[in-house]
């Protein structure tokens, strides 16, 4: 990861945060990357990067109490045809009277990290969080995307812990997390046998590095028998009965709809999982008695 030691305000951003300080809007509109050195350039009287690669929309906003704001955005090299070193990064805001400036700045000089290009084998994606100094602003915004906003594997971690830890006090339950899918034959990624009849809440989610076709289908026994349920994208409904629950999926994050069912005790509920490529799908899942 490239090491900026921090941003540093411009001469435009200062003049920003003092109408903030005033009662003005601060709103961030975007972040943009690049690979310009700093050379004898002074970062307060800049207006733009030195050598813009890519602009990164915001995906996350967090006002402090202590006078400083979080911003959160993920780098990746998606659509990046020529790698490059991620030297230099701006946070750009709308000042009321100019438009679009450039609020504050940083260079990692020779401490930057190179991004390869698409299409090579190592994909990259990194979420980053940046601290900006707002002081008093009482009005602090940011544009954000909502299409790019998505959990992140630690917050699916999270979750997925706070989710076992109340499980564990009531009822239980079993989860797996970030695990790889490392060929395409099908995989049962989690397993569980309840040791009561009862309801069971089952949650399944997909982090896709390349473009996959997916199955996840859930086998338990009801009342009725063994039963066969394939789980799908939270767009689609919940499952496809009699259907092959094949499922296209895009490079990110998906949640897949929520699956319920009522399983018999001492009967296996699986979670199998099929994509036609390997080692460019991981898992988290979560079986819970409800």
């Amino acid at each position: 990861m490239s090491y900026f030691g921090g941003l540093v305000l411009t001469d435009l951003g200062k003049n920003l945060l003092t109408k903030a300080q005033a009662g003005k809007q601060l709103n961030y509109t975007k972040v943009s990357i690049g690979d310009g050195a700093l050379g004898s350039s002074s970062i307060s009287s800049l207006t733009a990067l030195k050598n813009k690669i890519k602009d990164i929309s915001i995906t996350k906003l967090k006002v402090l109490p202590t006078g400083k704001a979080v911003i959160g955005f993920t780098i990746s090299n998606q659509n990046i045809t020529t790698g490059f070193y991620f030297r230099e990064i701006g946070i750009f805001a709308t000042d009321p009277d100019l438009g679009e400036i450039l609020y504050c700045y940083g260079n990692a000089g020779t401490n930057a990290e190179f991004i390869p290009a698409n299409g090579s084998t190592d994909v990259i994606e990194k979420s980053i969080d940046i601290n900006l100094l707002v002081g008093n602003a009482a009005n602090v915004s940011a544009t954000i995307d909502q299409s790019l906003v998505y959990a992140t594997p630690i917050d699916v971690n999270n979750a997925l812990t706070q989710a076992k830890q109340y499980a564990d006090a009531k009822i239980n339950s079993s989860s797996i997390s970030e695990v790889k899918l490392t060929t395409t034959s099908a995989t049962k990624i989690l397993l569980f046998t309840p040791a009561q009849q009862g309801n069971f809440k089952i949650d399944v989610y997909l982090r896709v590095l390349a473009a996959s076709n997916i199955t996840v289908s859930i086998t338990y026994t009801d009342t009725a028998g063994v039963q066969t349920k394939m789980m799908i994208p939270e767009r689609n409904g919940l499952y496809f009965p009699n259907s092959s629950g094949v499922q296209s999926y895009t490079i990110g994050n998906h949640f897949l709809r929520q699956l319920c069912v009522n399983a018999l005790k001492n009967t296996p509920i699986d979670v199998n999982i099929t994509a036609n490529l390997a080692n460019q799908v991981y898992v988290s899942a979560l079986i819970m008695g409800v």
